[in-house]
């Protein structure tokens, strides 16, 4: 028994010997490879994460797209969905005004949506271009609704839309003048940016005011901001 133990382990290696070498190599040769394949997939390094992975990112019916940009900071900025008009967002209908910020959250979020962050607004105000004004880099009296007579009830609020020249390069609507726009904030207090029709040439795309949140505004609408999504999803 004992000579039996002692030669079929023999047996096998000898069987065997060229086929594991065989398959030791291409295991080791494959190695690198996969490897190579697996970093690619994630993510080169200093490629941006979705760029690596092809994906693609849509907005909802009604936004437009604002892609990724770098910030005054040289701050890499995330995608987002911004309205193409003020609340409600639909051409030729006239934005809601005279609201507090409380009330321009709970539209935006009745929507699915939310407030734009300070920044998200001021960069598609500016577009992909990084305009004083979403028009052009000087002011023009005439292409936004920011000239009209001091008037408390708002009757020179027009609908959305009215001013065709009035968009940013991103393909937002009347980011300048009409009504101001609420964004998000967590002190007491909220910026509201764009001006009004009233604001003359300070309603460019860095103009704004601090008001109090919980105080309705004749001047205040909103517009609302959405994270982007892959196309799909």
């Amino acid at each position: 028994m004992s000579s039996v133990l002692t030669w079929v382990p023999k047996l096998l290696r000898s069987a065997y010997r060229a086929q594991i070498a065989a398959l030791v190599a291409l295991i080791l040769s494959l190695g690198p490879n996969c490897a190579a394949g697996q970093q690619d997939a994630a993510a080169a390094p200093g490629q941006p994460a979705a760029e690596a992975a092809k994906v693609v990112l849509g907005c909802p019916e009604g936004m437009v797209l604002v892609p990724a940009a770098r910030s005054s900071a040289g701050k890499l900025l995330s995608p987002f969905c911004i309205d193409i008009f003020e609340y409600p967002n639909i051409p030729g209908e006239m934005p809601v005004y005279n609201i507090s910020w409380i009330e321009a959250q709970s539209l935006c979020a009745k929507q699915g949506k939310r407030l734009c962050k300070v920044w998200e607004w001021q960069t598609a105000c500016a577009g992909p271009q990084k305009l004083a004004y979403p028009y052009a880099n000087s002011y023009h009296p005439d292409a936004c609704n920011t000239e009209q007579e001091w008037m408390m009830n708002a009757s020179k609020v027009f609908p959305a839309g009215t001013f065709s020249a009035c968009i940013s390069g991103y393909g937002a609507y009347d980011m300048s003048g009409n009504v101001a726009e609420w964004t998000a904030s967590s002190e007491k207090t909220a910026k509201v940016l764009g001006g009004s029709w009233v604001s003359g040439r300070f309603s460019s795309c860095k103009s704004f005011y601090v008001l109090e949140k919980t105080t309705s505004y004749q001047f205040n609408g909103v517009r609302c901001c959405k994270d982007a999504t892959p196309v799909g999803h």
